[in-house]
């Protein structure tokens, strides 16, 4: 044991020679080994490995929050980018609605000529919005207006038009519009409200010309239009067990001419009504 003793002595003596102190380097160590020690006790953990650990996730969560920069910076050129595309498009919008307008007016005006109304006139207004205010519209803020009567003055058509005369309007617009677009069905409920005798003729005869394009439901009481249906549906309730059923049925020929003829004199058809069904189904 003394020997052994006296070997690691040596060593150990041997090894000190071989040191050189570097103050400085000690400084420099201490000064470390200090500010790990605060790091650990900062952030709360026991161990060299533990804050390693936490810079690490520290590391990668400043690394996602420069990408989210990023990614919002390149958003905004992108939206920006959409936006001078949408204002272009809303403005070659409103150079074609310009286009058209007049072309529109004239086929309205021809059109409310052949439904009765031949000195009617629509009216449709453009008013350029800034960018800040484009909306689903484009940039236009859109006016119709309108007059029935010669001499007088064009307003809004809420303000002017009877009801009738809001029909064979409405019923011009769509006639126009279902041409220019895809539409499989268009329904019609009672479009013919406040519209009687000769003017429903004409009106049944837009329909009926309309009809030959798309399909078309109309809901009417007047034989003018029911008549120029290529089929005829009768609606009507039913009480069964003190409940009300509405039922809708197709029309025979032959009910089709009873119906008509209803329509012209009552729920009791005379003879003269009967004749007159059969003729309205003739056309």
């Amino acid at each position: 044991m003394h020997v052994e003793l006296k070997d690691i002595s040596f060593e150990t003596g041997r090894i000190a020679d071989e040191i050189s102190p570097d103050p400085q380097r000690m400084e420099i160590i201490t000064e470390r080994l200090n500010l790990l020690n605060r790091l650990e006790q900062k952030h709360r953990v026991s161990n060299t490995d533990d804050l390693i650990k936490m810079i690490d996730e520290i590391s990668a969560k400043l690394q996602s929050i420069q990408s989210l920069e990023d990614r919002i910076l390149s958003l905004e050129k992108e939206s920006q980018k959409r936006y001078t595309d949408l204002v272009k498009k809303a403005e070659k919008l409103s150079t074609n609605r310009s286009k058209v307008i007049p072309a529109i007016e004239s086929k309205v005006k021809s059109l409310l000529a052949e439904l009765g109304m031949p000195n009617a006139t629509l009216k449709v207004e453009l008013n350029k919005l800034n960018e800040s205010e484009i909306n689903q519209n484009g940039l236009d803020a859109i006016r119709f207006q309108f007059s029935a009567n010669k001499g007088a003055p064009l307003n809004e058509i809420s303000k002017v038009a009877s009801g009738g005369e809001l029909s064979r309007l409405m019923l011009c617009l769509k006639a126009m519009v279902a041409k220019l677009i895809d539409l499989p069905t268009i329904v019609f409920d009672e479009i013919d409200t406040g519209v009687s005798g000769e003017t429903a003729f004409k009106i049944g005869k837009v329909m009926n010309d309309l009809s030959a394009s798309i399909q078309l439901l109309a809901i009417t009481h007047l034989p003018q239009i029911a008549s120029r249906g290529e089929e005829h549906f009768f609606v009507y309730k039913e009480i069964v067990a003190k409940k009300t059923f509405t039922r809708v049925r197709k029309l025979t020929r032959d009910e089709r001419i009873v119906e008509v003829a209803r329509m012209l004199s009552g729920d009791k058809p005379t003879a003269i009504a009967m004749e007159n069904a059969k003729e309205l189904l003739k056309n």
